[in-house]
């Protein structure tokens, strides 16, 4: 019979490869590396996660916050509210390198591609329930406005490599909201 999992070695892990990760890089994140630091076997940490990218998803989900539901202000404020910290948690260089590290291993990997999957579709679920109480409009296709608020951010991070300050936010944020005739135009 096999020995339980201990879970204080879970949570030792995840730190470790935080540690790593944020200090050193994406490069830098190896099972080896994560291994030495915990002073754990390799084979501990395959029992548990298949590769490093693996071990990056969990990370990720780790890091998940709550997303804000604001009924204060008006709507362009509440919209900033949601969209700008999810710009802030993409700009670090480290944080770049690792969606777009993760988003390429996925498309080779069927098994870490579901894990993927359902991260960002738990993200997303999240940002739409926030997004729909926000508008507050039935009529407002919630799918639609997400992908035109977030697709700017992921662009810049994934292909572009340019940044993500307030102002681009404030921008993104303006325009959507004037094409969907929310506001009275952008500023």
């Amino acid at each position: 019979m096999a020995r339980p999992r201990n879970p204080e070695v879970d949570v030792a892990l995840l730190r470790d490869a935080e540690e790593i990760l944020l200090a050193r890089g994406y490069d830098a994140l190896s099972m080896e590396e994560i291994a030495a630091k915990t002073g754990v076997a390799k084979t501990t940490i395959y029992r548990r996660f298949p590769s490093v990218e693996h071990v990056v998803v969990a990370l990720l989900v780790s890091w998940q916050r709550e997303v804000p539901i604001l009924t204060e202000g008006d709507l362009r404020t509440r919209v900033l509210a949601l969209v700008t910290p999810l710009a802030r948690d993409l700009d670090p260089a480290p944080m770049r390198r690792v969606v777009a590290e993760l988003a390429a291993a996925a498309a080779r990997d069927e098994s870490l591609r579901a894990q993927v999957t359902e991260l960002w579709q738990s993200r997303r679920a999240a940002a739409a329930s926030a997004l729909r109480a926000t508008l507050g409009d039935e009529h407002v296709d919630i799918d639609v406005v997400l992908d035109l608020l977030i697709g700017p951010l992921y662009y810049r991070v994934l292909v572009t490599d340019a940044p993500l300050g307030d102002e681009y936010v404030t921008a993104v944020v303006d325009r959507v909201l004037w094409t969907l005739n929310l506001t009275g135009g952008p500023a």
